[in-house]
């Protein structure tokens, strides 16, 4: 995966694990392995941590080794089957979750983000008392 000194190291890089949006952190890999995670930020450490070890996984059927194009089989039968398939978690950048939707379109799955419970929270106050905007009334009052 990472091939030069140059790509060994990579600067200015952009935390996605909270909305500060840092971006100097700096990730740095060791026998082409996963990147270090940055020292800076307790949050950071812990995520990129817990994703790194996803990057040293492989793939299982019912416990047991297998390799990727048996897994992805496997996955195909389970969701041909499924009357209600969910997908859950969603730890993925844009790309991955546009994949992710025209997957679950195609089998009519169901999406439940990670962060389902702050989003829910803000679409109840914004139930409970509104939204109202004033610019666009005003606007066309002022040239009426």
């Amino acid at each position: 995966m990472w091939h030069s000194e140059e790509d060994r190291l990579q600067d200015t890089v952009t935390c996605p694990f909270c909305g500060l949006l840092c971006d100097d952190l700096r990730l740095q890999t060791v026998d082409d392995g996963p990147p270090h995670p940055p020292s800076d930020c307790q949050l950071a450490q812990s995520s990129y941590r817990e994703a790194f070890a996803l990057y040293q996984a492989s793939a299982e059927v019912a416990g047991e080794a297998t390799t990727l194009e048996q897994a992805l089989d496997a996955c195909s039968k389970l969701l041909q089957q499924a009357d209600a398939p969910l997908f859950a978690g969603l730890a993925t950048d844009v790309n991955g979750m546009r994949a992710l939707l025209e997957l679950a379109e195609s089998c009519a799955a169901h999406i439940d983000h990670g962060n389902a419970d702050a989003l829910f929270r803000n679409l109840r106050v914004l139930q409970d008392s509104g939204w109202f905007t004033t610019l666009s009334i005003v606007s066309k009052r002022a040239s009426g």
